[in-house]
């Protein structure tokens, strides 16, 4: 693993981990350690599936805790979705929040903790470490394994009057508590199971073409890498199978420590644009773009890209870095096409028009990713190429 002979890092794990088959039973135990009222955030969705939300429940009240439940959070959840959420808080007066779900309510439940001891608005937390006092513990269960929200500082609220997606960076949110059960990721549909899981592997690749790429987080996305080649594909064939289950959902919570440290990159900084503009799901955003902005990031990552290849075992050890690097790029592809993942913008879900590409490119200009990405992705016209590389 080379770097400058300037390197300089930090790095912290904050959030402790309970993880096991059956371990959302323990909940309830872990939650009273914490706090006596609980306000649960998930969706409605979920809230209605005794096996998850309600084995939550079970486990909350069996320990004597009160309990709200705030079951309202829309996928993307907006400004407007998060006020009601505070608004549920403010009624029910927490001392301790659950998040159950995927990214969406993981993130509500942070940013409803926020503004509910901030006593402010979501435009006032704009940037990194807004906050200054302590907040309200967060216990994250998470339902998929894609955006290590569970064990991140980063949450994501959508502004759907200007069309972006607002991200926060708060050490005060970052979950006390993740606990990880992959039971509770059985009933994912195979769609969902694949975005999420590619979700999980662009936050790697992101991770690795940071300007602030650094030892141990190299080490996380190298082994995520390796996973989700090896366990993703059984995971959507045989949803039932809790090893595969268990191994992403290790995956995208270590990946979740990571982004902690080292920003995302270029690949989620085009992603998000298709999700805020046309509401395409966020794990399928990013998983268009990780082969083509791999493509696009050879001339300055080539050996990083090798590095990480032969450590996926995706290229022999004595496989020249340009072979290697273009293995990983290869073998994501090829991952993509058998998961059955959108590759071009034709396959989304919803029509994303020639005509919508410089607006998509001017709001990813503007993402964090594309200022945190080694090859520089500023440039709106390069982002255009990219976009279009894709039609």
């Amino acid at each position: 693993m080379t770097y400058g002979d300037d390197l300089q890092f930090s790095w912290r794990a904050a959030t402790r981990v309970v993880f096991g088959a059956g371990k959302v039973a323990k909940l309830g135990a872990e939650a009273a350690l914490l706090g006596t009222r609980v306000l649960v955030v998930t969706d409605p969705a979920l809230a209605a599936m005794p096996a998850i939300v309600g084995a939550a429940l079970d486990s909350l009240r069996a320990a004597g805790l009160e309990v709200e439940v705030f079951a309202e959070v829309e996928s993307d959840p907006s400004i407007q979705n998060i006020q009601l959420g505070v608004a549920a808080a403010r009624r029910f007066q927490p001392d301790l929040f659950v998040g159950i779900g995927g990214g969406s309510s993981m993130d509500a439940a942070k940013a409803i903790d926020m503004l509910l001891v901030c006593g402010d608005e979501v435009s006032d937390h704009v940037g990194a470490n807004t906050v200054k006092q302590e907040l309200l513990p967060v216990i994250a269960v998470p339902t998929t394994a894609g955006t290590g929200s569970e064990a991140s500082f980063a949450a994501v609220v959508s502004d759907h009057e200007r069309r972006l997606k607002i991200p926060l960076a708060e050490h005060a949110f970052t979950p006390r508590l993740a606990i990880l059960d992959p039971e509770l990721t059985v009933g994912l549909p195979a769609r969902l199971t694949a975005a999420t899981g590619m979700d999980a592997y662009a936050h790697a690749i992101d991770v690795l073409h940071s300007t602030r790429r650094q030892p141990f987080n190299d080490a996380l996305a190298h082994h995520v890498l390796r996973t989700v080649h090896r366990h993703l594909r059984q995971a959507v064939a045989a949803p039932d199978d809790i090893t595969a289950r268990g191994q992403m959902l290790a995956a995208a919570c270590s990946m979740g420590f990571a982004l902690s440290t080292t920003p995302y990159g270029i690949i989620h900084a085009l992603g998000h644009p298709l999700g805020a503009h046309f509401g395409i799901h966020h794990g399928v955003s990013v998983a268009l773009f990780c082969a083509p902005a791999m493509s696009w990031n050879l001339a300055e990552c080539t050996a990083i890209y090798a590095e990480a290849a032969r450590a996926a075992g995706l290229a022999a050890p004595a496989t020249p870095d340009a072979a290697a690097a273009e293995a990983l790029v290869e073998a994501t592809d090829a991952l993509m096409r058998d998961l059955a993942l959108p590759r071009r913008l034709g396959e989304l879900d919803a029509e994303v028009v020639d005509t919508a590409i410089p607006a998509l490119s001017r709001d990813a200009a503007h993402d964090v990713g594309a200022a945190f990405n080694l090859r520089d992705g500023r440039d709106p016209l390069v982002l255009e190429e990219l976009y279009r590389s894709v039609l």
